[in-house]
């Protein structure tokens, strides 16, 4: 869900995967030089933010065809401004499935979590997902015209609700 470097030392912390709410149909293709990646559905663990608790994200993916390097996906979370408010980057599946390995049509089932800040100011925000070379970070693969889709809008709910 998060790490921190100390010096050498890394500490990583991690969700015990939980219930998700049901696979949404996406469809949403990311181009990539020579083909594209579909996000062929998706689920969430909520469909509101609750403060200091973890928001889990399911995606599902299927290359046309495998690309030559490997990509990063990206999960952010942003605020009526569209500032970020948290974020994760990993390659797919816990870096366990570097995108040049997929084969085509295989659905690769990514996993992915946010821990959403104690202190949220703003009532509204964005959960968007993107896809992006390590070695360029600055440029997503377009999708639908833009560089991420945005896969859900949430309020705020109080952790006592």
């Amino acid at each position: 869900i998060d790490e921190n470097w100390y010096g050498s030392v890394r500490l990583a912390r991690y969700v015990t995967p939980g219930v998700l709410g049901e696979m949404e149909s996406s469809g949403a293709r990311f181009a990539f030089d020579g083909g594209a990646f579909e996000l062929v559905d998706f689920a969430l663990s909520a469909s509101k933010l609750t403060p200091g608790t973890p928001l889990e994200i399911a995606l599902n993916w299927r290359a046309e065809a495998p690309p030559q390097r490997d990509f990063k996906i990206t999960v952010q979370l942003l605020d009526q401004e569209n500032r970020l408010v948290v974020q994760r980057d990993a390659e797919p599946v816990g870096y366990q499935r570097p995108t040049s390995t997929w084969n085509p049509d295989e659905i690769i089932h990514d996993r992915h979590a946010l821990l959403i800040p104690n202190a949220l100011a703003s009532p509204q925000y964005r959960l968007i997902v993107g896809v992006y070379d390590p070695t360029n970070p600055s440029v997503r693969l377009p999708v639908g015209g833009d560089d991420a889709l945005t896969l859900a809008e949430f309020s705020v709910q109080d952790a006592g609700d």
